[in-house]
């Protein structure tokens, strides 16, 4: 059973989910496999379908397990301090120098 989630932008670069096999003899049941968490990079590539990371829940479910998943919600970009600083800095830089500029017309 795979519930696997990716970003939009690619779809098949699996960024967090559970993948696992079960066994059972008819009234004990064994389950392994993998969890992964929200890392912000891809774990590896894939052909299955994944669902969006985004926050949505996915049901999953065998004859004696049920379960659901939620995928943490990817970060909006941030841009960095010193980028912001620039921006800022040159904003009040700009408005200064058409002023001036009108000043002198």
């Amino acid at each position: 059973m795979d519930v696997l989630f990716a970003l939009p932008v690619d779809p098949t670069a699996v960024t967090s989910g559970v993948e696992f096999g079960a066994t059972s003899d008819g009234s004990l049941a064994t389950l392994n496999g993998s969890f992964g968490g929200f890392t912000g990079f891809p774990y590896f590539t894939t052909g299955l379908a994944t669902f969006p990371q985004d926050g949505s829940t996915v049901n999953f479910g065998l004859a004696f397990l049920s379960g659901s998943f939620t995928s943490e919600v990817a970060p909006a970009a941030v841009p960095e301090p010193a980028t912001l600083a620039l921006v800022a800095g040159a904003v009040p830089f700009a408005a200064a120098v058409r002023r001036r500029r009108a000043a002198k017309a």
